[in-house]
């Protein structure tokens, strides 16, 4: 599991980011408020499953945000998220953009 360096000293809530559709061999780097937090090369969507990666991470509680990054397609997105009310995300690619929101559940295509 990632960690987020704890800056307040507080208690820490699990986030997991999950990549589902759309990803065919790409570089993704996400950053959760400017720091780095998952790079990789070859990010590929498994089609039966519709999932490409699982990133568990710990957070602190409150307003985050998260930037997802596909350097070799000059793609970005970006979503404002409460750890509290949040504690999954998905990301996408659909029609040529980045799309961030809540998980759908995995499964046959």
């Amino acid at each position: 599991m990632g960690l987020i360096p704890n800056l307040g000293g507080g208690p820490l809530i699990p986030l997991t980011l999950d990549l589902q559709e759309g990803f065919e061999g790409d570089q993704v780097v996400m950053a959760i408020d400017g720091r780095e937090v998952f790079r990789k090369t070859g990010v590929r969507t498994r089609l039966q499953i519709g999932l490409a990666e699982r990133v568990k991470l710990d957070v602190e509680p409150g307003r985050h945000n998260l930037r997802v990054s596909l350097p070799d397609r000059s793609l970005h997105g970006e979503r404002q998220f409460d750890a509290g009310s949040e504690p999954a995300l998905a990301v996408s690619l659909i029609g040529g953009s980045i799309d961030i929101g809540p998980p759908r559940a995995p499964g046959y295509v």
